[in-house]
């Protein structure tokens, strides 16, 4: 096992457990899985194609509201059924709204996702018969595999979401050191060398918005199903700049570093709430400061100062293209022959 890979796996131990952790509980612990699966899908973003997203509490909500009005509109309660819905709508909103947000880069494409979040939160808002307005919408009555008694739900709820982070944390490990991943971060370092490969940029930055969309419906869902209600603030640019600066506390080039980031903010949050609700921000704000100016890549990256290894593949744009077929003779092209 290499050394970068016992942290992950020492995460996944800790989630495993984070429940039963005194003073943590079911809820904070649940939270953390919710956020950490959009955060993988922003680290995605963020730290490999160079895509800052303002607006994922859009993707977020869409899969929060599909449980919840599926729930309350129709006959269908199973959670292992809502989720994929929760997904799919997700995936197919990425997809109709996709190709107009990645022909944008930079501050434009932040401000169309953060448009986009917000327009959302408006309709939440206006749309009151169909959204509960203001109020949201409740998350009640369903079944996990057929259990229904409300002292094992949350648990079940809980562990079904740890059996999906560790599998989409395991699988984005894989993703990273993956053909699709060296384009993205080369199209991140130079947008012309890719063009010279044969691979339309767009392209790329296409599929990792669709996947990145997808997770964070993922993350809504097992938010709906935790805290047993919706409210349009999931769409609301504040809870999107949680969700980012959640990848960025935790690092936004591994596949660890988006569940570090998660598991410190919940924890961090549900204790400083408690005692100090009025300054909370403010701490966390400091303590992304610190880690800032301790160490670039957020708290995955400062581990790996402190046990001396390299950065993660982020920063590989150059190299990836050289591992690619034909990638020589691509580079040739882009210099003129």
């Amino acid at each position: 096992m290499k050394r970068r890979d016992i942290v992950l796996y020492a995460l996944l131990a800790v989630y495993a457990i984070l429940p039963w952790v005194p003073g943590v509980g079911v809820t904070t612990a649940g939270l953390a899985i919710a956020t950490g699966l959009a955060a993988i899908g922003l680290a995605l973003l963020m730290g490999h194609a160079g895509l800052v997203s303002f607006g994922h509490g859009f993707f977020y909500a869409i899969g929060a509201y599909t449980v919840a009005m599926v729930l309350n509109d129709t006959s269908l309660h199973e959670m292992l059924l809502l989720l994929p819905l929760a997904v799919i709508a997700s995936l197919a909103v990425a997809a109709l709204v996709g190709p107009i947000v990645v022909r944008h880069r930079g501050v434009y494409f932040a401000m169309i996702t953060l448009t986009l979040g917000q327009l959302l939160y408006g309709a939440l808002l206006q749309f009151y018969d169909i959204t509960g307005g203001s109020d949201g919408l409740p998350v009640t009555g369903y079944t996990v595999a057929g259990v229904s008694a409300e002292n094992l739900r949350p648990y079940l709820v809980y562990y079904v979401g740890f059996v999906l982070l560790a599998l989409v944390a395991l699988g984005y490990r894989r993703l990273l050191y993956t053909p699709f991943a060296h384009i993205l971060r080369a199209a991140r370092d130079d947008e012309h060398r890719v063009v010279a490969l044969g691979v339309k940029p767009s392209t790329v930055y296409y599929a990792a918005f669709i996947l990145s969309a997808g997770l964070a419906g993922l993350g809504g869902a097992i938010h709906a199903f935790i805290v047993e209600h919706v409210t349009p603030q999931l769409s609301y640019w504040e809870f999107s700049g949680e969700l980012a600066f959640i990848a960025l506390l935790g690092g936004v080039t591994g596949a660890a570093g988006p569940l570090l980031g998660s598991l410190v903010y919940q924890v961090a949050y549900a204790e400083l709430y408690q005692y100090i609700p009025e300054y909370w921000r403010m701490t966390l704000g400091a303590l992304l400061l610190v880690i800032i100016f301790a160490a670039a890549g957020g708290l995955e990256g400062l581990l790996a100062r402190l046990r001396g290894l390299a950065p993660l593949v982020g920063g590989a744009g150059e190299r990836g293209i050289r591992e690619l077929p034909g990638a020589r003779q691509g580079e040739r092209v882009g210099r003129g022959g």
